[in-house]
């Protein structure tokens, strides 16, 4: 879906992903302000984000969008995301047909892949922002979830690397 030089090719999303997702792809559009004051003034690992107007993150700092899409009726579930930097700029994209599941399972996957993408492109300082808030309150949780167990085990594993993470 990406080029080498890291353009993303929009042709090949058409029918693969829902409108809202390609959208929010785009201009990823939303961000909490309140990992920013929190992360400024260094307060916890993880925190819930909101949907606002994207916010570049700090100097040094990576950030991923993740989205998740669910077709009800067929149960088809697509995940996709975007990594930027502190600049604006766009350093990678990602889209996945996972497959029947859940809404909250595609949107695990999204928050899955973007922590794995980010770290194999050498990230050390990463914020994660999710629309889901039932997705990040599992992946904040101690105990697993039932249904997607192995998958937020992945996810907290991930967390868990020697890295700066805000969920």
């Amino acid at each position: 879906m990406v080029d080498g030089d890291g353009s993303w090719r929009w042709g090949q999303l058409d029918g693969l992903l829902s409108p809202l997702i390609l959208a929010r792809i785009a201009d990823s559009s939303h961000e909490d302000r309140i990992w920013k004051r929190d992360l400024e003034q260094g307060r916890g690992r993880v925190h819930v984000a909101s949907n606002q107007a994207w916010v570049a993150p700090s100097v040094g700092w990576w950030k991923v969008n993740t989205d998740g899409s669910h077709i009800p009726v067929c149960g088809l579930a697509a995940c996709g995301g975007v990594i930027k930097d502190c600049c604006d700029m766009w350093i990678r994209g990602f889209s996945k047909s996972i497959g029947r599941c859940t809404i909250l399972e595609a949107e695990l996957w999204g928050i899955h892949i973007g922590l794995e993408m980010a770290w194999s492109l050498g990230c050390r300082k990463l914020i994660v922002e999710s629309d889901s808030k039932d997705a990040i309150r599992i992946v904040q949780q101690i105990h697993g979830c039932c249904g997607v167990n192995s998958l937020v085990l992945h996810i907290r594993k991930a967390l868990q690397r020697p890295w700066k993470v805000v969920v």
